[in-house]
């Protein structure tokens, strides 16, 4: 983790406009597999959204920070397969809370990686194969969400 924020802190960041996509990611409460959502939120930044990173954070923290925040895009990562349950049930609660009604959810890790039809399964919008990948994704996801709440 400390060559990824030095490798990142020598990277310019790219910046598109006036208001930059915003994206929070986490791993699922309990899961303490932290170094690819930091990986994810690192290339998110890049790539000039501003992206935040939950480590260690609970149920009641993400259900709070989306409620708290207008986000366009949160980022889950299910490292384990007894998490699926649950990533559906927080994915369901945080639709219910979420300050952004076209917010989108995405969700990635070795539990996603090996079965990407779970994606569906969990109620998430989206997942990608790849950190590069998977802001090409959101940038699609985000872009339909933002027509859709004009329309």
């Amino acid at each position: 983790q400390e060559v990824l924020r030095e490798i990142s802190s020598r990277t310019p960041r790219a910046y598109g406009g006036n208001s930059p996509r915003t994206a929070v990611f986490t791993p699922m409460p309990g899961d303490l597999h932290s170094f690819g959502p930091a990986m994810v939120q690192e290339c998110f930044a890049l790539a000039g959204w501003s992206a935040d990173l939950l480590v260690s954070a609970s149920h009641q923290e993400i259900v709070g920070t989306v409620a708290d925040r207008h986000l366009d895009l949160l980022g889950l990562t299910l490292s384990h397969d007894t998490h699926i349950e649950r990533a559906a049930s927080l994915i369901r609660a945080i639709r219910s809370v979420s300050m952004n009604p076209y917010l989108s959810i995405m969700v990635g890790g070795r539990v996603i990686a090996d079965q990407p039809g779970l994606a569906t399964l969990v109620g998430a919008d989206g997942t990608a194969d790849t950190a590069a990948g998977a802001v090409a994704v959101a940038e699609r996801l985000v872009c339909a969400a933002r027509l859709a709440a004009s329309a």
